[in-house]
């Protein structure tokens, strides 16, 4: 992918995301008369940070077993070849 498609696509997500962020809050706001913000800070704050995490961990958590089952045929068709 080109760099500047990656950038253009990733302007129009970061506006789309900000859009609906900067129109969500005045809704929630005057719908719940302010009690909900801290909540709702609550939540653009976990969600994030929840995502950044799961992007971290998630490969590892995938590659570990695929690297056991390689290492496990591996080994099996060393033993074979062994035995013959």
């Amino acid at each position: 992918m080109s760099p500047v498609l990656a950038m253009i696509c990733g302007l129009f997500i970061a506006a789309g995301v900000h859009t609906a962020k900067s129109g969500a809050r005045p809704a929630v706001t005057a719908g719940s008369l302010g009690t909900a913000n801290p909540v709702v800070s609550l939540a653009e704050d976990v969600v994030p940070g929840a995502t950044t995490f799961i992007a971290v961990v998630a490969p590892v958590l995938l590659a570990a077993p695929a690297i056991i089952v390689v290492f496990w045929i591996l080994r099996w068709r060393w033993r074979k070849a062994m035995r013959r």
